[in-house]
C-alpha cells in the first residue's frame, strides 16, 4: 500500500481541520445519486479509456510534461473545468480541459482507508501531482481560483499562497513521474492526436472526444484542408486554361505565336510553382514529424531509464 503523499499538518493548511480527517469533504448522499461511495470514487477517477492505447500515447504528448496554468494562458488556451476525469490535461482547439481537484483526495483518513488500497490509488496520486505542477506561481493560484478548479476546497476559506507552496512541495517530494505507467506516465495530451489514435487504432469514428454542438462547427473545423485543396486545384486549372487559350494562336502571325509560347510556359510555371509549394510543405511536415518523433523517443528513453533506476532503488 502506498503512503499518503501529504501530512495531516499540511492538509490542515489547505482544508479546515474537520475536513482533513472527518467526513465533511466526502461525497454526500445527494451527490452519490444512489451509487455506492466506491463506485462514485472510481467514476471520479476513471481513466480506463487509455488502457488500450497506452503504447500510442507518445504520439499525443511527452512523459511528465505538465504545463503550468500560466503557460496555457500564454499560449492563448482557454481553461475549461470538466468533471470528466480522462479529459484532465487534454488540450486542443484553443482549449485545455482540467478536472477540478476532488476535495476527498485531501481527506487523509479516507485516503488511507479507501484510496491507497484500491486500484485507483495511482490515479489519485497522479491527480495530486498534476495540481502541484499546474499551480507553480501565485498567478497560477489566481487562475485556478477564477476557473473554479479549487472550488471544492475553498468553500469555507481561500487557500493562501504560502499554504499551497507547503502542500505542493510535499506532493512533489513524495510523488514522482517515474512511479507511473500508461496515461499517468504522460502529461498534457493533444486532443486531435487522441482522436486520430481512437479512430485508426480502435476504429471509433467519434474519436476520443468531440467538442462540437452542431454539424456546422464540425465541418468548418475538419474540412479547411478541403477548401485549401480546391484553391490549389483552381490555380492549376486556371493556368491550364491560359495555356490552352494561348495554343490557339499558334497558326497565326509570329507575334501571336510568341504570345502562345509565353502563355504556355507561364501556365507550366504556375503549375510547377503549385507543385513545388506542395512538395515543400510535405517535406517540411515530414522533417518536423521525424524531428519531433526522434526528440520524443529520446526524451521518453531518458525518462524510462530514470524510472528503472527509481524502481530498482539504491544498490
Amino acid at each position: 500500500m502506498l503512503e499518503v503523499p501529504y501530512s495531516l499538518e499540511t492538509a490542515k493548511r489547505i482544508l479546515p481541520q474537520n475536513s482533513c480527517t472527518g467526513s465533511s469533504n466526502l461525497p454526500t448522499p445527494a451527490i452519490l445519486h444512489a451509487q455506492s461511495l466506491e463506485d462514485y470514487i472510481k467514476k471520479e477517477l476513471n481513466f480506463s479509456r487509455f488502457h488500450r492505447i497506452s503504447s500510442s500515447l507518445f504520439w499525443a504528448g511527452l512523459p511528465g510534461n505538465i504545463s503550468a496554468l500560466n503557460r496555457h494562458i500564454s499560449l492563448r488556451r482557454q481553461i475549461l473545468a470538466t468533471e470528466q476525469a480522462d479529459l484532465h490535461l487534454v488540450w486542443g482547439g484553443g482549449v485545455v480541459y482540467i478536472k477540478p481537484l476532488p476535495p476527498f483526495l485531501l481527506n487523509r483518513n479516507f485516503f488511507i482507508e479507501a484510496i491507497a488500497p484500491s486500484e485507483i490509488h495511482h490515479a489519485a496520486r497522479w491527480m495530486l501531482l498534476s495540481y502541484a505542477k499546474l499551480i507553480r506561481y501565485p498567478s497560477d493560484l489566481l487562475v485556478a481560483r477564477q476557473c473554479g478548479l479549487l472550488s471544492g476546497l475553498e468553500i469555507e476559506q481561500e487557500i493562501s499562497w504560502p499554504d499551497w507552496v507547503a502542500f505542493a512541495s510535499e506532493i512533489l517530494e513524495k510523488i514522482c513521474t517515474e512511479e507511473f505507467e500508461g496515461r499517468f506516465w504522460y502529461g498534457d495530451l493533444r486532443l486531435d492526436r487522441l482522436n486520430i489514435i481512437f479512430r485508426f487504432r480502435l476504429g471509433i469514428l467519434r474519436g476520443f472526444f468531440l467538442s462540437y454542438d452542431k454539424y456546422g462547427s464540425f465541418f468548418s473545423t475538419n474540412f479547411k484542408w478541403v477548401a485549401i485543396s480546391f484553391l490549389y486545384i483552381s490555380v492549376v486549372l486556371s493556368a491550364m486554361q491560359v495555356g490552352l487559350a494561348g495554343m490557339e494562336f499558334e497558326q497565326n502571325e509570329e507575334i501571336q505565336r510568341d504570345m502562345a509560347v509565353i502563355s504556355f510556359w507561364f501556365a507550366v510555371f504556375c503549375m510547377g510553382l503549385v507543385l513545388f509549394v506542395l512538395v515543400l510543405l510535405v517535406f517540411m511536415f515530414l522533417g518536423l514529424f521525424v524531428w519531433n518523433y526522434w526528440k520524443t523517443r529520446v526524451f521518453e528513453g531518458g525518462m524510462k531509464t530514470r524510472r528503472r533506476k527509481y524502481r530498482s532503488g539504491p544498490e
